[in-house]
């Protein structure tokens, strides 16, 4: 598992929470051979009790928004993007300031058939 961040607080969205703060797409440190982690799949949160809870990905979002123009803008450097995740399957109770995020990686595959079907 690979550690993307660490609690600070959180927003609503219709995928779960919204884990803030955002972090820079470069920081996460994907090992070689895996991919990134899609919706669907297993995220851990270690909680500052010492527990640790399942939940999912609920989506990956860029803080993006269409202007007067119809221009899309981002809120961080497009060549250099800052990213956040959702939580799903998980209360807002559960995910306290100071917890963790842990995103599961998972190795690529030759046949993209392969991995929809290993998805859990």
């Amino acid at each position: 598992m690979l550690h993307m961040v660490t609690i600070e607080g959180l927003a609503h969205s219709d995928y779960g929470w919204r884990v803030l703060p955002s972090v820079k797409l470069r920081d996460l440190a994907y090992p070689e051979g895996c991919r990134v982690s899609m919706r669907g799949d297993v995220l851990q949160v270690h909680r500052p009790d010492g527990s640790v809870l399942a939940g999912t990905v609920g989506m990956w979002g860029v803080d993006a928004w269409q202007d007067a123009d119809g221009n899309l803008v981002i809120s961080s450097d497009p060549g250099d993007p800052e990213v956040s995740v959702t939580v799903a399957g998980l209360a807002e109770a559960d995910l306290v300031p100071g917890s963790e995020v842990w995103i599961e990686t998972y190795p690529m595959r030759d046949d993209p058939a392969e991995e929809t079907a290993a998805r859990p």
